[in-house]
Formats: structure tokens, C-alpha cells, sequence
């Protein structure tokens, strides 16, 4: 009879354990809250996946493009000045978002507004860690995207 209080004190103490192991980790996990970097639409997206990608060529194709005014980025608060723009003519008035990314985790990741200023945008960006850097910008008015890679000494 004492063998069988020990084991089931045994199995009893197992899924204690187990318990807390799984809280522990959600709590580390979501420590942060969840990062939105998944587009709103993206079940749309997926569904037309190759429209998605000839509409981005088609808007390639037109002109539209970013241009990073200061790429010397460093470790710490930057500000980050980019100009969007058809062909050689600066669009004003969009919707622009910077999406700030380290390859490896999503830890690091920010999503960041861009203002508008004389002739361009800007925001400033904190990065904390030297290594390369994923920076996308993105315009909401035309879902216009484009990618640039950054190390950081």
C-alpha cells in the first residue's frame, strides 16, 4: 500500500511540474505581447499570392521606389530620413510604415511610423544590437514594399 502512495505521490508531483514548466513558459514567452508583424490581410494576400507580387512588379515597373537618405546606421537611437518616391517625383501625403527586423529572433523587431517632413520622411529607431538588420518599408496607400539589408558594426 505504501508503494502505491509513493507512486501516485510521484505521478502527482510529475504533472505539478509540468504545469508549472508550461506557465513558465508562456509567461517568457509573452512577456512582450504578441509583434503584429504579419499583415491584416494576409489570408487575402495568400489567396492571391502571385496577383500580390505582379502587382508589386507592376508598381516597380511604374517608378515607385525608396530611397534611404542616411544608411550610416548605428548601435543606439538613429534617425532614419527616407524619401518615397514615382519616377523623380517625391510622393507626399502617403502612409508609410518601417518595419524593423533582426534576422534571427523577433525579439528585437519594431514596427515604426514614418512622418512626413520638407521633402521626405523620417522616424528615429532604436537599434540594440550590432549584426545585420532587416529594414522594410512599406506604403499602406498602394501596399508598395521594399526591402533593405543594414549591418551594424
Amino acid at each position: 500500500m505504501d508503494e502505491l502512495k509513493v507512486a501516485f505521490g510521484m505521478i502527482l508531483l510529475t504533472f505539478i511540474l509540468l504545469f508549472v514548466a508550461t506557465f513558465y513558459t508562456f509567461k517568457v514567452a509573452l512577456k512582450d505581447g504578441p509583434i503584429q508583424l504579419v499583415d491584416k490581410d494576409y489570408y487575402q494576400i495568400g489567396l492571391n499570392y502571385e496577383k500580390t507580387l505582379e502587382d508589386r512588379k507592376k508598381l516597380e515597373k511604374q517608378g515607385y521606389r525608396f530611397e534611404i537618405l542616411n544608411q550610416n546606421l548605428n548601435l543606439g537611437k538613429n534617425e532614419l530620413q527616407v524619401i518615397y518616391k514615382k519616377g523623380d517625383e517625391f510622393l507626399p501625403n502617403q502612409n508609410l510604415i518601417l518595419v524593423l527586423e533582426k534576422g534571427a529572433t523577433d525579439k528585437y523587431n519594431q514596427i515604426l511610423d514614418l512622418e512626413k517632413g520638407n521633402n521626405s520622411y523620417y522616424t528615429t529607431l532604436n537599434i540594440s544590437q550590432s549584426g545585420k538588420w532587416i529594414l522594410t518599408l512599406k506604403s499602406l496607400n498602394n501596399n508598395f514594399a521594399q526591402s533593405f539589408t543594414v549591418q551594424i558594426p
